[in-house]
């Protein structure tokens, strides 16, 4: 007989939502997303909130806190609470999937040469524009990605990274922007590295970790090697 893993009753803060029984909502989609991937959680924590200012382009927030084993935080902007639900939802759903995901054993690779090497994908985790660090978090979301390379409005190059409890906030000078206290962001309070891009890719390779933040030799800016799943490594910076 096949049995239903029990999930823990939400607690569900819902702000400026009013006659919509969000909270009744947002505690079936997220609860229906954990037991489908067979999470017990010690406890689940999901806030709905909407921003009463009208120039806001997406006033609706939806977050979720799941006490599993390291923490497991999820975050959704959108235009309406019910659209930031579902978009939590399907977030929470991508992390559950990515976390139940086998894991590659194998090892460091050793460098390759010219001939073997892994081809440089295109990206598409770069801002652009200078941004806060809160806009970098919603652009992260957005993306629905783990990594964002990007510069702040002081003119610093950033790493932000999606953890299992949030997301890690790096500097190219080792003293990154200070976060909105609401966000769950975390400091990395060292600085990146100075290399080539062919030094920063074969310290990724000979590392075996999935990704290397380091600062451009030849300019000082930030870039981040990032290896794939499929193995390729993707080059992201501001001249790339």
């Amino acid at each position: 007989m096949t049995t239903t893993p029990d999930v823990a009753r939400p607690q569900v803060v819902v702000r400026g939502v009013h006659g919509e029984g969000i909270g009744d909502y947002a505690t079936d989609r997220i609860t229906t997303a954990l037991t489908h991937h067979g999470v017990v959680a010690r406890h689940v924590r999901i806030t709905v909130s909407l921003d009463p200012d009208p120039a806001v382009g997406r006033p609706a927030t939806a977050s979720a806190d799941i006490g599993v084993d390291g923490g497991l935080h999820v975050r959704a902007t959108a235009p309406t609470p019910r659209d930031a639900v579902d978009l939590l939802r399907h977030r929470l759903l991508r992390r559950l999937a990515s976390a139940h995901r086998p894991q590659d054993h194998r090892g460091p690779r050793p460098p390759q040469g010219s001939a073997g090497r892994h081809r440089v994908v295109a990206h598409s985790l770069y801002a652009a524009a200078p941004v806060s660090v809160a806009a970098a978090v919603e652009h992260l979301d957005d993306l629905d990605a783990d990594h964002l390379l990007f510069t702040h409005t002081t003119g610093t190059d950033c790493l932000l990274r999606r953890t299992p409890c949030g997301y890690e906030l790096s500097a190219v000078s080792g003293e990154p922007p200070v976060a909105p206290p609401e966000l769950p962001v975390r400091g990395v309070g060292y600085p990146a590295p100075g290399l080539t891009e062919t030094q920063a890719r074969l310290r990724l390779e000979v590392s075996g970790e999935q990704s290397l933040f380091y600062a451009d030799a030849a300019d000082g800016r930030g870039h981040l090697v990032l290896r794939r799943a499929d193995g390729d490594i993707e080059e992201i910076g501001p001249d790339r």
